[in-house]
């Protein structure tokens, strides 16, 4: 299937599952506290044959301790039921994304969700970066509810961004190190424009929308000297369309050499802000 009206396919599945969730779920209601969609579907950049569609379901509190593997939605109480919404919803068509199937399901433990901002876990080279962390503040923005409560009502606040920003670039060399150890060096790529947008985020306006991002980095992110790389990473991110024209790699270790460099960028500006806030603390 030619990925041509994704865009409508999303959104007949939104209206879908807002108006069928309740039946759907039946007794299984009570487990879950609310259903979200997020991400670029709602931010207004999703990007026909490349975006996929983010959901967070969030369940009610104490299921964590009960013995359900939380973060798998097939484990779930209304998982399945959610699933199978929306594969009747579909009509045997198929969502093309960067996402083999369309869809990226976060299921999340109500005890899991920060309520203070000392309940934020920082960017620590693990396996999959905290739904709310680096990015609360894109979660909080853009986040529409199809069924429950809405999550906003007891989310803290999201921590300085240069104090998440710093965590995640330090994070980098545990991550890769980790990537490569486990064969899995595709994903050092995607960790490269992921740095993109957080240097993008720090040094210029606090949003991921990816049609703005080329402009945006090549405006507010200080020159260096593989910056134009950078540029080449979101182009080839926004040039993605599946099936017909699925993502081309340069080799690995260039991302991880421009991303080593970025990291320095980083880092040298939040060292020389450090160092002024601290002379202005000791002017006073």
């Amino acid at each position: 299937m030619k990925p041509c009206g994704m865009k409508d396919l999303a959104d007949e599945i939104i209206v879908g599952m807002r108006e069928a969730l309740p039946a759907a779920l039946g007794t299984d209601s009570e487990w879950i506290w609310p259903v979200c969609v997020c991400g670029s579907y709602v931010r207004g950049d999703f990007i026909e044959g490349n975006s996929d569609l983010d959901f967070s379901i969030i369940l009610q509190p104490g299921m964590r301790d009960r013995g359900f593997r939380v973060w798998e939605i097939d484990s779930t109480p209304g998982g399945k039921a959610i699933r199978e919404l929306v594969g009747s919803l579909l009509k045997g068509r198929t969502l093309c994304s960067h996402n083999p199937h369309g869809f990226d399901w976060v299921v999340v433990p109500w005890e899991s969700l920060p309520k203070s901002r000392s309940e934020i876990h920082l960017p620590n080279g693990a396996p999959h970066l905290p739904l709310f962390s680096i990015f609360l503040f894109d979660y909080i923005e853009n986040l529409e509810v199809l069924w429950g409560t809405d999550p906003r009502t007891i989310l803290t606040d999201p921590l300085p961004f240069s104090v998440l920003a710093e965590a995640w670039f330090d994070s980098i060399p545990v991550s890769r190190q980790r990537h490569r150890d486990e064969g899995n060096e595709c994903r050092i790529p995607f960790s490269a424009f992921k740095s993109i947008q957080i240097a993008q985020v720090l040094f210029g306006e606090q949003t991921l929308d990816k049609r703005r991002l080329l402009e945006l980095y090549q405006t507010h992110v200080p020159d260096f000297r593989l910056k134009q790389f950078g540029c080449q990473v979101i182009r080839d991110k926004m040039e993605q369309k599946y099936p017909d024209k699925p993502c081309q790699f340069a080799p690995y270790d260039d991302y991880a050499a421009f991303e080593d460099e970025l990291s320095q960028v980083v880092k040298q500006w939040l060292e020389g802000r450090s160092n002024k806030l601290e002379q202005a603390h000791s002017a006073d």
